[in-house]
């Protein structure tokens, strides 16, 4: 078993006050199996969100003052496109992240555990989460909802160090704004407790938790305890010294996707006899 395979997260802001948004689904759409998570805020809407077309409430949605937030999850059919509408009741301005993956557990109701939590304050602090299938190679999310001001993002919670993306919408004017932070990471645990994050000003807030249960395939977490002995050392490496010496890999490069959108070059020198 190893860990889901992340394909991405996409945000999406409304630029006005309304009643509808269509969010974008990362990759231009899924593939059948894959699972996809929606997350969105809203600031001053009154009344629930609709749930989209095919998609199931995935357990944390609510209001707290001004910030109307709610989840969904789906499992693709293959059908999805590039976008899904979510519409509600009160126009609002609104924020939004969709995530997708692949090679996980394949079942909604017992493969996705979720819990929230919510405050006033500069901290979001999601709750910790016990996965209902047990310790596995697990993959983690945390997501903070927040609405008022649009605040960003001054300390991630520690540990959660993949795939860090903040949407914030500042098409309204003071009080009037939304925003959505998410940050992920790869556990072999059961259960865990992420820890706070720290908002640039104080909000209205929900926080959330989730970990998604691994299918049969995907990808293993390659740290330095695993690299075979005389191998580079991850610890400390940046993208910009990663792209160096991948650039410097010539019998290699040719045949891998392009990294961090530089596109591979064609390899030089003399080839072997």
């Amino acid at each position: 078993m190893a860990f889901p395979d992340f394909i991405g997260v996409a945000g999406t802001v409304s630029t006005a006050k309304v009643t509808s948004l269509d969010v974008s689904i990362p990759g231009g759409g899924a593939n059948d199996g894959n699972l996809l998570i929606l997350v969105m805020c809203a600031e001053g809407p009154t009344g629930a969100v609709n749930t989209p077309t095919g998609w199931f409430d995935a357990g944390s949605s609510g209001g707290n003052g001004p910030l109307r937030w709610a989840t969904y999850a789906r499992k693709s059919n293959g059908t999805d496109g590039s976008t899904v509408a979510v519409t509600w009741s009160t126009s609002a301005y609104v924020a939004a992240q969709c995530f997708q993956w692949y090679n996980w557990g394949g079942t909604l109701s017992t493969d996705v555990d979720i819990a929230d939590a919510t405050g006033n304050s500069t901290t979001p602090d999601a709750p910790s989460v016990t996965a209902g299938w047990g310790s596995a190679d697990n993959w983690w999310g945390y997501v903070s909802c927040s609405a008022n001001d649009g605040a960003t993002m001054s300390t991630w919670a520690s540990n959660y160090i993949l795939n860090q993306t903040s949407t914030v919408n500042t098409n309204g004017g003071s009080n009037d704004q939304c925003a959505v932070h998410s940050q992920h990471q790869k556990l072999a645990s059961g259960s865990h407790d992420p820890g706070t994050q720290t908002l640039s000003q104080s909000q209205n807030w929900a926080a959330l938790h989730f970990v998604i249960e691994p299918g049969s395939s995907g990808s293993a977490l390659i740290t330095d305890s695993n690299l075979p002995a005389g191998a580079l050392t991850l610890t400390g490496q940046t993208p910009t010294a990663l792209r160096s010496l991948l650039s410097n890999l010539p019998t290699v490069r040719r045949r891998m996707p392009p990294v961090w959108g530089i596109r591979p070059r064609a390899a030089t020198g003399r080839r072997a006899a």
